[in-house]
């Protein structure tokens, strides 16, 4: 996942996209990415930020409704 991800910011900034911030949820892969950003390899230069605790990013209740929501509209349509 992080070295997927370093390719990806790399990618960006070759075609001038610039990253600042990085918002993640504090898992473990994500802390594995931010240990990384900040060695002497890589020097990504940009600022990761963890979402807080109560946010929907951090609700698994609110993926499952995402999910949900997703399987009923597919069913509708093939319904329709």
């Amino acid at each position: 996942m992080a070295e997927a991800s370093h390719k990806l910011f790399k990618s960006m900034k070759d075609k001038g996209l610039n990253t600042k911030f990085v918002r993640m949820d504090n898992a473990g892969d994500n802390k594995l990415l931010e240990q990384k950003t900040k060695s002497k390899d890589w020097q990504s230069g940009w600022h990761v930020e963890y979402t807080l605790r109560d946010t929907w990013q951090r609700n698994p209740l609110a993926d499952l409704e995402f999910a949900t929501i997703g399987n009923k509209g597919r069913a509708l349509l093939v319904c329709a």
